[in-house]
């Protein structure tokens, strides 16, 4: 019998490690190790700040607070955003620390990856050409592209 086995448990529920791969079979590890309602109230106030507009999240671990659950928290609501059709949802995780250029080339790299970038791009240069009718290049010209 192991010690997990008395609190009805196979084994550490926690890895050794506190690391998070939301792509990994192991849910100590993927972030489905999440119960919203010990912290209710504040993940509803993190949920309405990042609905109210575009959000860019980024979480980054400090020495002082390892294991309390950004990364679960974060994972679940990147998987809720997953779900949306109108937003774009991509997960970077980096074990260096990026120089802002650094950082947005792999925002970059993961829009298309995952088959986005050219949606946003389409999609900013049809709001150019609707706000800049006798601009470069003219609705026809969008269409062709």
């Amino acid at each position: 019998m192991s010690i997990y086995e008395k609190y009805n448990l196979k084994d550490n529920p926690f890895p050794t490690t506190p690391i998070l791969d939301p792509g990994s079979d192991d849910d100590r590890v993927n972030g489905k190790i999440y119960n919203p309602h010990i912290r209710e109230a504040e993940i509803l106030s993190f949920e309405s700040k990042i609905r109210q507009r575009p959000p860019l999240i980024y979480i980054e671990n400090s020495d002082f607070e390892r294991g309390v659950g950004k990364s679960a928290l974060l994972v679940q609501q990147w998987r809720q955003l997953q779900a949306q059709t109108d937003v774009t949802s991509i997960y970077i995780r980096s074990t260096e620390r990026l120089k802002p250029t650094d950082f947005a080339a792999r925002v970059i790299e993961r829009w298309h990856h995952e088959g986005h970038l050219w949606l946003v791009i389409l999609q900013t240069l049809a709001l150019y050409v609707k706000e800049n009718s006798h601009g470069e290049m003219p609705a026809a010209g969008l269409s062709l592209f």
